[in-house]
């Protein structure tokens, strides 16, 4: 049994939650490739962590794995989330204008 990680639930809150839940898991660990791994602070028990959004580990999981609310991202850690999951997924600055 694995031992459980916290996640940023990226899905709208438009959906219903009880099917199926996407998110991008969280680890401790940095990456070499800094652009995949965007850094967030959660502060679970008082005391804050820095963390790392594995945008390129998105995964759908059943809502029975979906534990507690641990925080919140302050807007400039969604700003920074959302642009890395972009650039991970292959949209944003590299898009050609329209003509």
């Amino acid at each position: 049994m694995s031992k459980p990680r916290p996640a940023i639930i990226i899905q709208s809150d438009l959906i219903r939650l009880d099917s199926s839940v996407t998110v991008i898991p969280l680890t401790t660990r940095q990456s070499e490739v800094g652009r995949i791994r965007t850094s967030v602070v959660l502060d679970s028990d008082g005391s804050p962590q820095q963390n790392f959004a594995m945008v390129d580990k998105i995964s759908t999981v059943k809502p029975g794995n979906v534990g507690t609310k641990v925080g919140e991202l302050t807007l400039k850690e969604i700003r920074a989330v959302e642009r890395s999951l972009l650039g991970h997924l292959g949209f944003g600055s590299r898009l050609t204008k329209k003509r």
